[in-house]
């Protein structure tokens, strides 16, 4: 047995040649996964078990060129001027959603949920469809206001199809498209400039 052979932990950060990787274990992966966080601006090492996050840490050395490129890409982090802007449009976002989300349910022929408007980094919306003793609840972030009103507006109906269909199997597409029509264009406008939003 090697002794001196480095022992990996979830959440240990590591240098690789100037690229800062932090180490991950995610059980439903099913494989080793590397990918840049652009809100860390770092690289991440995805494992699916604690037995493999040694890989996962090996995986990302040979990956040095490419890490270096991404995380050299990222533009720099921006700022919204002022909290006056920001809680402005979290009421403008609150009066604009909730208006779309209302037409959308009464197309869906479903009751209009509670709406919040968060502040999250990694996610555009959820839902909490209804349960005994707890209404239903769509929770949206206020960056959609920065987004073209279309891909906002699919972002909204996502999670109104997601008060009727809680997975993302046929009958929920077909949901969103008798809403929104075709999704694809706004599913690529926000993987391409998702993470400026983001950084904001």
């Amino acid at each position: 047995m090697n002794l001196l052979r480095p022992r990996y932990a979830d959440g240990d950060r590591i240098d690789i040649g100037g690229a800062i990787v932090r180490l991950k274990i995610n059980p439903r992966s099913r494989r080793i996964i590397l990918r840049v966080d652009a809100k860390t601006r770092e690289g991440v090492a995805v494992a699916p078990s604690a037995r493999r996050i040694g890989e996962a840490a090996a995986f990302a050395k040979t990956r040095r060129g490419w890490l270096i490129a991404r995380l050299a890409a990222l533009a720099e982090p921006t700022e919204i001027l002022s909290s006056a802007a920001s809680r402005d449009l979290r009421r403008e976002a609150l009066g604009c959603f909730g208006e779309r989300m209302a037409a959308h349910c009464a197309k869906l022929g479903a009751r209009t949920p509670r709406l919040s408007i968060t502040d999250t980094r990694s996610r555009w919306g959820s839902c909490a469809p209804a349960r005994p003793g707890r209404p239903a609840w769509i929770r949206l972030s206020w960056r959609l206001m920065l987004a073209p009103e279309a891909v906002a507006d699919y972002v909204v109906a996502h999670e109104c199809a997601h008060l009727i269909e809680a997975n993302h199997g046929p009958r929920f597409w077909s949901l969103v498209r008798g809403l929104v029509g075709d999704e694809k264009p706004h599913r690529a406008w926000l993987r391409a400039h998702g993470a400026g939003l983001h950084r904001m």
